[in-house]
């Protein structure tokens, strides 16, 4: 839940969920080890299809609260786009790696959290071979 000041000094609460009423909806949510994180975007400014090179669908909610705030300050939705396609994840956080044989490693050594596991466990899934 975002908050923006009106010019009366109000506060108007702007939602990034999948819901009614949200400012910005992430449909379609998918991440696999060829195309990175895709979901169809619905918000107050259209609609997109948004790729990214982070890798698991656990990313979808940050991103769609950065979404939510840009649309708030009114950056354009093709701005948006166009930074979100140069986001990656920091070193070690489900980065994938090619070794020279072809082979592929997944760096997820960054975060050791309960939760950081379970979402690259849940990625892992979703990798053929």
């Amino acid at each position: 839940m975002l908050a923006r000041s009106t010019a009366a000094g109000e506060h108007k609460a702007v939602q990034a969920c999948d819901c009614e009423g949200s400012i910005a909806r992430a449909r379609e949510v998918r991440s696999s080890l060829d195309e990175g994180l895709r979901f169809r975007l619905e918000s107050i400014a259209g609609e997109r299809e948004i790729r990214l090179r982070l890798f698991g669908v656990h990313w979808a909610n940050a991103v769609l609260g950065a979404i939510a705030a840009a649309l708030v300050l009114e950056v354009p939705l093709d701005v948006i786009e166009q930074a979100l396609a140069g986001v990656y994840a920091h070193n070690g956080r489900l980065e994938p790696v090619v070794l020279p044989n072809g082979g592929i490693v997944i760096r997820d050594e960054y975060s050791g959290s309960r939760i950081s596991f379970e979402a690259a466990m849940e990625f892992l899934k979703t990798v053929e071979g």
